[in-house]
């Protein structure tokens, strides 16, 4: 009696077990920390220290794509025009530019970091192509490369002492690049100096800008400073003064901005909040549970779905309109943002 209990049991822990799937290292002894989500098109891309992850968004229930196990990919972005993603590759130093469908690589474009004046190699912290799809950035401490996105050959890169984030600017091939010591610094094509800069009032002195959106067609930009999330316009007044509007002043882990830039999903303490820009309203809370707290955030082109990876390491997607759990996609060992290692 107590054999069949106890292979009663085990029976019943392994269908636990096997209720959500979790993913198999190439590295059995070293978890899966998944690192940054982002949606672009069909692809639901889970950057991590075991490889790329791509969950294809018009079919959740297949097995996802793993490419380049056991290798850290902290970054990683679509191209809006081609079929194509760039990932960078933290072990080689290089960027790669794959076929999403197969993982073929394309093109592979080692870091010359003697070239760009560094003993060391830095770890790559964003990477974003322009709007337009012209143009690539890829985004160390001390360096950005802006590459041609359609030849992939270098076109210039900039100096600085601590850069962040970037994004693109209304104006092609303008980039905006944020800095570790509360600066948005401006970048213009062919020069490989900002041409301008603007400081922000930082609610900590000068705390770091981990991460910037610009809204669509305007100057205006949304920019996560220290734990808070900030608005104001990249345009001053005579004075060079714009002012800088605190949407929430603390609490804010991660943040996205829907394509249409008149909603904003927030990442909070055991929360996720969807903002209205245009209202200057929250529009509804949604609890991730008790000690449970979303890392990464991203829309989908439409903006009718959301995509969430928590700390646990659950990716799910969320009905925007509703706010209800749509589906659990994955789970990782766990997940913590770039920041945080």
């Amino acid at each position: 009696m107590k054999f069949r209990y106890c292979i009663a049991v085990i029976l019943g822990l392994i269908f636990l077990a096997s209720a959500v799937p979790y993913p198999v290292s190439a590295q059995d002894d070293i978890a899966t920390q998944a690192l940054e989500v982002r949606w672009t098109g069909r692809w639901i891309s889970v950057t991590s220290n075991d490889g790329l992850w791509l969950f294809d968004a018009e079919n959740l229930e297949a097995d996802p794509l793993h490419y380049f196990e056991s290798t850290r990919i902290a970054v990683a972005a679509a191209d809006p025009v081609r079929n194509r993603m760039a990932v960078y590759d933290e072990l080689a130093h290089n960027l790669l530019i794959i076929e999403p469908t197969t993982g073929d690589i394309i093109t592979e474009l080692p870091t010359d970091f003697a070239a760009l004046g560094l003993d060391e190699p830095e770890p790559a912290r964003d990477l974003r192509y322009s709007d337009d799809g012209e143009l690539l950035a890829v985004v160390f401490p001390s360096r950005v490369i802006i590459y041609n996105a359609a030849t992939s050959r270098e076109r210039i890169f900039y100096q600085n002492d601590l850069f962040m984030a970037i994004d693109s600017d209304v104006e092609p091939g303008t980039f905006v690049a944020s800095t570790g010591y509360g600066m948005f610094l401006i970048y213009t094509p062919e020069v490989d100096y900002a041409s301008g800069f603007f400081a922000t009032a930082a609610i900590s002195d000068n705390a770091a800008i981990y991460r910037l959106e610009i809204l669509p067609t305007t100057s205006e930009v949304l920019y996560q400073q220290g734990d808070s999330l900030m608005r104001t316009n990249l345009e001053t007044d005579e004075a060079g003064f714009s002012p800088m509007t605190p949407l929430f002043d603390d609490g804010v882990f991660s943040f996205d901005l829907n394509n249409a830039g008149d909603t904003v999903a927030i990442a909070s303490w055991e929360k996720i909040i969807l903002y209205d820009l245009t209202a200057n309203a929250t529009r509804y809370e949604i609890s991730t549970g008790e000690d449970t707290s979303v890392v990464g955030l991203s829309f989908s082109d439409d903006g009718t779905q959301l995509a969430t990876l928590d700390w646990a390491g659950k990716l799910q997607i969320w009905d925007v309109v509703t706010g209800e759990l749509l589906t659990d996609v994955y789970k990782f060992d766990y997940a913590s943002s770039v920041w945080a290692g």
